[in-house]
């Protein structure tokens, strides 16, 4: 599992691999989505077909440009529960939103996000229920900026102990992963953390039980 400064829980299906592009010119490359009707948590309630939304990730705005308002819903074609919330990605950094939802087998809800002025994917991450234990030290002098973990590659299942150096603004922070077909998890169980300038936040718990790249990640709210 490699380090990573910033931006998880179950094994992977393809409710994130469906992502949409923000480009800074408006314009958007994505895959193909049905735009969703409002959110509805009780797959059972009598609905059109045309009512009910795609399996997985869907968006009202498939071209959204920077600073945009727009919906996410997320239907959960399992036959188990899930927690859930939306995200987005630069490639480098992950911003979650603080807006973990259960969804029952089949059931779908949606969100309201705002794209932020730079390029980004848009996804939706699985909330994990594990805690994390976290704990900050302030003022560290000289620190190192950035993630790091010991064990660096605790393996999957692994006892790990994650430690992230703030070197920038304060920012909102939680522990997540990365699984290699690109889905994303969050350690949203206990919350996220605020970090100033300088200071360390350290986080306690075990790695997947599926190969994972451990990372941090920005936790932001809805607009």
């Amino acid at each position: 599992m490699n380090a990573s400064r910033a931006g998880a829980a179950t094994r992977g299906v393809p409710r994130r691999l469906v992502q949409l592009f923000v480009a800074m010119s408006a314009l958007a490359v994505l895959v193909a989505g049905t735009v969703p009707s409002a959110a509805a948590t009780v797959p059972g309630q009598s609905r059109s077909p045309a009512e009910i939304p795609q399996c997985w990730t869907s968006f009202t705005d498939l071209t959204p440009g920077p600073n945009a308002t727009f919906g996410v819903t997320y239907r959960n074609c399992t036959d188990s529960g899930v927690w859930v919330t939306p995200y987005y990605t630069n490639d480098a950094s992950w911003w979650v939103y603080k807006a973990c939802k259960y969804l029952d087998p089949w059931a779908w809800d949606s969100w309201t996000v705002r794209s932020p002025s730079f390029g980004v994917n848009f996804g939706v991450a699985t909330c994990s229920d594990q805690s994390t234990h976290g704990y900050t030290v302030f003022g560290v002098a000289d620190p190192p900026c950035g993630t790091f973990f010991d064990p660096r590659n605790p393996g999957p299942g692994g006892y790990v102990e994650h430690r992230y150096y703030n070197c920038w603004s304060p920012a909102d922070v939680v522990a997540a992963y990365r699984e290699a077909d690109g889905d994303l998890g969050v350690y949203l169980h206990d919350g996220p953390r605020r970090v100033y300038k300088t200071d360390l936040i350290i986080w306690h718990y075990y790695a997947p039980q599926q190969p994972a790249n451990l990372l941090t990640a920005f936790a932001i709210d809805l607009p």
